[in-house]
């Protein structure tokens, strides 16, 4: 199921912005970093990541706020746990200019860009920006020579391809974020309190935190341990399955909320499944955008559960036009979701949600013997 969007932006001529619900060696062509501090136009970064592409002079970067302190008070353990209480910054983004930076042992620490960024970001205990090489291919046409990919997100930086192209950008490859976006909470520990039922009220845990399941990862970044395990969502993270027994990690969410966790061993309805992870929808727009949140994992005390999969990164495209060869077996765009392991007899995981893409470009050419799949 697709939603397609047509919009305007300032640097965006034509946009559509694509949300999926849901061979070449694979390269990634991004550098990527965290922004530790903002003062006017300079940004303190560090963790960069220059393996496959470098941060210069006069380049274009992506500033994208990743995660924010969106919460508020929805800490307590009830149903309302991990609602959303503001929307902060957190899904913002906008492209800049590198004007100069400084370099520590030939890496970056301090980047100064040629104007003021026109958003707020916000750096924190709970939030995280991040920039990625806004990568320029081609002179002025780019064909692909290999599958381009997200570097997957790990918490800190990754989930996010972006290129750009001035003149005409073919496909002879895929490009995809699959699976890099917001990552799965872990299966819990083998636990078994003996007896049957099934613990329905326990949105967060304070003790024995792994004997549920962990919940999947989203748009607020947290470091409390209590917070990081049991049926509660984590705003679009899924919930993960309580500690009795063999429950499901609730799905991740993003356009769509995700699904109720499976009840248990035992259990009636509602059962002590994770919750699924919030429905973005209503925030979501052409300069806000938000990776999929992870599943939650599956409660166990047999080894068979299994951990929730992670969500679909991000796809930022921009092309005068897009593309594909006259003769393919096809060509692919996509921000999937990774496919969740299957648990025997356990509870599983839940499915992460799948990501977004944003394609800017003024035409296509898509002949039938290459058809393209977005």
């Amino acid at each position: 199921m697709y939603l397609v969007t047509f919009v305007s932006l300032s640097f965006f001529k034509i946009i559509f912005l694509l949300f999926l619900f849901g061979s070449a060696k694979a390269q990634i062509i991004n550098g990527y970093a965290d922004v530790i501090s903002i003062s006017g136009n300079s940004l303190n970064v560090s963790n960069v990541d220059e393996a496959f592409d470098t941060f210069e002079n006069n380049e274009f970067i992506i500033i994208m706020q990743m995660q924010d302190n969106c919460i508020g008070s929805n800490t307590t353990n009830i149903a309302a746990f991990g609602d959303l209480s503001s929307i902060q910054s957190v899904g913002l983004y906008e492209i800049a200019q590198i004007g100069s930076l400084s370099e520590a042992a030939g890496s970056p620490t301090t980047i100064v860009l040629t104007t003021i960024p026109g958003n707020v970001y916000n750096v924190g205990t709970n939030s995280r920006v991040q920039i990625i090489s806004f990568r320029l291919l081609g002179s002025p046409n780019y064909t692909t020579i290999g599958n381009h990919v997200a570097k997957v997100w790990n918490g800190t930086t990754g989930g996010v391809l972006a290129l750009e192209v001035n003149g005409t950008l073919t496909l002879a490859h895929n490009l995809s974020a699959n699976g890099s976006g917001f990552r799965g909470g872990a299966v819990s520990t083998n636990f078994y309190s003996g007896g049957t039922g099934c613990t329905t009220t326990e949105y967060i845990r304070t003790a024995d935190h792994t004997r549920a399941g962990a919940k999947g990862e989203g748009i607020y970044r947290t470091a409390i341990i209590d917070f990081l395990y049991a049926r509660g969502k984590l705003l679009n993270g899924g919930g993960g399955g309580s500690e009795r027994i063999n429950c499901g990690g609730g799905g991740g969410g993003n356009f769509t909320a995700g699904g109720l966790g499976g009840v248990g061993w035992s259990c009636g309805g509602p059962g002590g499944g994770g919750t699924g992870g919030l429905s973005l929808f209503p925030q979501i727009s052409a300069s806000r955008i938000f990776m999929g949140g992870g599943g939650g994992g599956g409660q166990q005390n047999d080894s068979q559960g299994s951990s929730g999969s992670n969500g679909g990164g991000i796809i930022l495209i921009k092309a005068n036009a897009i593309v594909t060869s006259t003769t393919c077996a096809g060509r692919s765009i996509s921000a999937n979701a990774n496919t969740v392991t299957s648990a025997t007899n356990d509870g599983q995981g839940g499915g992460g949600a799948d990501g977004t893409i944003v394609l800017q470009t003024n035409g296509w050419i898509v002949p039938a013997g290459c058809q393209l799949t977005v």
